[in-house]
């Protein structure tokens, strides 16, 4: 409707102006243009500064910081279990406990320096996608503010070209009405001599056989023959008074006429204008969050991945270093124990055995756990988020009201002739 109000306004002077005065034959109306409309008023609102400044964004960015550390957890594994072969007892004790002592460090300082190099790949992609991300948005923004822009240009243009058509219409029907009324009042005129015509003619032939010496007679004719004319020339003025009056309100008609049909056309476009942008920004929010979902997948298939390359040399360093520890041992203790090693070996796979089972399931357990927890956090943070739009599209809204303006974008977009009513939305946030 705001948007409306200029053309409108504009053409109502425009067909003021160009109501003709007093009808005379070679008069005609001079045309001219109608003014553009004014712009549509935008607001924009910064989401995320909203999100940051809120009373309650400090507990949405802890559950945001919480599910990260759920998901951090959830891909860093249990410390594998600590196998020791068993050392025949005896005079080998001594060697045992170094033997043990030894392979508790080397497992230690594995699964220490695997968590590192995961947590710093795991911070590196992530980095990584933050930044795709961040691009992905930057573009979206860009082409939905591109999108906007060429939406009200098509308007306006369709707008311009109506007007145009419009004015041109109004300018023929003024000019055919005109043209009627000069007819009906020629008309008018000549019907109305041929009325008074005879009756004049008689009254002056009777003036110039008048005898002179009848100067009361000539008097009264005189005063007959202007009686006459004046009373010809009032019932013409009075027709022509009435023409211009009937003129008058047709102008009105068609004026009103075509600012209702020019406003309605405005509003139509305008309409129109903010669905398309609207379906627009749909599609590129939709197109933006595939892609995000999309790279968390690739960013999970990559951690994953490199987590199992980890933890397969780990195993494989793990194995090697305590084979050797274990070697140096029985050979130390060889000359001793060397019927006992057999049995040993047969101990420590089963010992293996055993111990994987029990890793297995305490690591199905803590990750079934990690996901409870962490589907709860989701929630919160679903609903939390949900009640903060929720606030501020009602103090928008409000805004929006108060500062008169047509449209508020809110999502990813920068609109260079909007009004920015983002602190004015965060002070009334934080008075509620």
């Amino acid at each position: 409707m705001g948007k409306a109000l200029g053309p409108v306004c504009a053409l109502s002077l425009l067909l003021l102006g160009c109501a003709p005065a007093p009808p005379r034959p070679a008069a005609s109306p001079v045309p001219s243009t109608l003014p553009a409309l004014r712009a549509v008023r935008i607001g924009t609102v910064d989401l995320d500064r909203v999100l940051q400044a809120h009373p309650r964004g400090q507990e949405l960015a802890q559950l945001r910081q919480r599910i990260l550390e759920l998901e951090a957890e959830m891909r860093t594994p249990l410390m594998p279990p600590q196998l020791v072969p068993p050392i025949p007892p005896s005079s080998t004790a001594r060697i045992q406990q170094a033997l043990e002592q030894r392979v508790r460090e080397i497992q230690e300082r594995i699964r220490s320096e695997t968590q590192q190099q995961l947590e710093a790949h795991a911070a590196r992609l992530r980095s990584t996608l933050q930044a795709e991300i961040r691009a992905l948005q930057d573009n979206a923004r860009a082409e939905l503010n591109r999108f906007a822009k060429q939406v009200q240009a098509e308007q306006q243009a369709q707008l311009t070209a109506r007007q145009r058509e419009m004015q041109a219409a109004l300018e023929a029907k003024v000019e055919e009405r005109r043209k009627e009324l000069e007819a009906a009042i020629r008309t008018y005129e000549e019907e109305t001599a041929r009325a008074y015509r005879d009756r004049l003619l008689n009254l002056r032939l009777k003036l110039e056989v008048a005898q002179p010496g009848s100067r009361e007679e000539v008097d009264r004719l005189v005063a007959e023959y202007e009686r006459l004319q004046r009373e010809r020339d009032q019932k013409v003025q009075e027709f022509q008074q009435e023409q211009r009056r009937q003129f008058e309100a047709y102008l009105e008609e068609v004026r009103q006429q075509a600012n209702a049909e020019l406003q309605a056309y405005a509003q139509a476009l305008e309409v129109q204008a903010r669905q398309r942008v609207a379906e627009r920004e749909r599609e590129l929010q939709e197109q933006l969050a595939e892609a995000v979902r999309e790279r968390e997948r690739r960013f999970r298939e990559l951690l994953q991945a490199y987590q199992g390359t980890l933890n397969r040399q780990a195993r494989e360093r793990a194995h090697w270093e305590i084979q050797q520890a274990v070697e140096e041992a029985r050979e130390a203790a060889r000359a001793q124990q060397r019927a006992a090693v057999e049995e040993a070996r047969r101990t420590l796979q089963e010992l293996g055995r055993r111990a994987q089972e029990r890793y297995l399931e305490e690591e199905r357990i803590r990750v079934e756990r990690l996901a409870r927890q962490l589907r709860e956090l989701q929630a919160q943070q679903r609903n939390l988020e949900e009640t903060l739009l929720a606030e501020l599209r009602v103090e928008a809204a409000a805004v929006a009201l108060e500062r008169k303006l047509d449209v508020v974008i809110v999502r990813h977009l920068s609109a260079p002739r909007g009004l920015d009513i983002t602190d004015e939305v965060l002070q009334r946030l934080r008075r509620r």
